[in-house]
């Protein structure tokens, strides 16, 4: 079944007077948040990573120091020599 009739076609306003950025002052526009930013975010890191340093270096002295192994084994070797004798 065919209907005649008119039809419309709906049309578009362009607007031209949209304001075009070019790459240079994208990058002018851009550049002080990104310093803001990475200053923002090494500051907030370096107590991070200074506390993170710390804990894997005491940690590796514990696992990797001589005198601390030795000790370690002194130790073992005393509770099991005191649990032996109960």
């Amino acid at each position: 079944m065919y209907i005649s009739g008119v039809t419309t076609v709906p049309t578009t306003t362009l607007l031209t007077d949209v304001p075009v950025m070019s790459a240079k002052d994208f990058e002018e526009a851009c550049q002080q948040p990104v310093i803001i930013m990475t200053t923002a975010t090494m500051a907030a890191m370096f107590p991070i990573n200074a506390v993170v340093m710390f804990a894997l270096f005491t940690k590796m002295n514990k696992i990797f120091n001589p005198n601390q192994i030795s000790a370690q084994y002194r130790a073992q070797r005393f509770s099991n020599r005191h649990s032996k004798k109960k």
